[in-house]
């Protein structure tokens, strides 16, 4: 505030200087009394002193208040000294001095009201600050936590893609071993039919001699048991292959953690999700308690001014039209 403030002076207060007034104007007790002829020296010095008050005043940028006071003061001495009309101008001196005293409770009450307004400003921006840090660090922590979930999403993904290649290979592998099963499964039965044949045709000819028994090992009859008996080991071992990638749970197991990693994912984000919305609220929220401080700040700076407009204009009207104030007094109204 560029002007000076305005004093905060107690009633009880106002009352002695008012007294301390009346008491300070013995010191004038060696100027002429108003009784005798000239009068003029004792004015002259009161006038003088009133506008070097004035002057003090307006060096130190005084308020209307500060003013009011100084045209108080030196009225009380134009009372002591006037003695013809010292009763009347009493009357108006008390007058005066209940406007002043009611300039007082008003300027009280200003400063109360700026007291309050300062501190619940200063209370509004130490909340709001504390809110923004407190919102600016949940907000962090969510882009971490959002962070931290696209890239566990990338790792899934990447693990998902291996999990189904890798699938895709094995049922390619299963497949092939299912058509090597099938071919040697097709040559079991050609060897099966040749070894039926050779029995058959050994049993046929068990009667005959000896000179006219067919020569087995002509017929490759070991050789081809021993084919047979190897085809069948494929066989098993093929078949043995089959079940086993068949009956293992390593795919689907793939497939359960995949599935489990993808809701647990989905609740990551919905929960994010949630939070983020409950941010939002409470952004929307402080937002609307902010306005509404700023609003109520509105007020308070109108109702102040209007109060600092209404003391001084009391202090203004109290003064009246100026005619039943001593022309010395009237050119020095502010």
């Amino acid at each position: 505030m560029a002007a000076k403030s305005l004093p905060s002076l107690q009633l009880s207060e106002i009352s002695q200087q008012a007294g301390a007034a009346l008491e300070r104007a013995a010191e004038l007790d060696n100027w002429p009394s108003t009784n005798s002829v000239p009068s003029h020296s004792w004015l002259s010095k009161l006038e003088a002193m009133l506008d070097g008050k004035l002057q003090s005043v307006e060096q130190e940028k005084g308020s209307v208040f500060d003013t009011t006071m100084v045209y108080h003061e030196c009225f009380g001495y134009f009372i002591e000294l006037f003695k013809t009309y010292q009763p009347f101008l009493a009357r108006i001196h008390n007058g005066y001095q209940d406007v002043v005293k009611n300039g007082l409770a008003l300027q009280q009450k200003l400063e109360t009201m700026e007291a309050d307004l300062f501190a619940v400003k200063k209370k509004s921006e130490e909340d709001m600050q504390r809110t923004v840090q407190d919102l600016k660090q949940q907000i962090d922590l969510l882009e971490k936590q959002a962070s931290r979930a696209d890239a566990n999403k990338e790792r899934l993904l990447t693990h998902l893609r291996e999990s189904e290649e890798n699938l895709k290979a094995t049922q390619i592998e299963t497949e092939a071993v299912k058509q090597a099963y099938t071919k040697s499964l097709e040559v079991s039965r050609a060897y099966c039919s040749g070894y039926k044949w050779i029995v058959k045709n050994v049993q046929k000819s068990a009667g005959q001699d000896a000179e006219e028994m067919p020569d087995l090992d002509a017929l490759d009859n070991v050789t081809l048991i021993q084919r047979l008996e190897r085809s069948q080991a494929e066989n098993n071992a093929s078949r043995w292959q089959i079940d086993y990638l068949s009956s293992t749970s390593e795919i689907a197991y793939t497939k359960s953690i995949l599935e489990e990693e993808r809701r647990l994912f989905g609740q990551e984000q919905e929960r994010m999700q949630m939070e983020l919305d409950q941010l939002r609220g409470s952004e929307s929220h402080l937002i609307a308690e902010l306005d509404a401080l700023e609003h109520k700040f509105d007020k308070l700076d109108a109702e102040h001014k209007e109060l600092r407009n209404t003391m001084d204009s009391t202090f203004l009207a109290s003064w009246g039209d100026g005619k039943e104030i001593p022309p010395f007094l009237r050119t020095k109204l502010p």
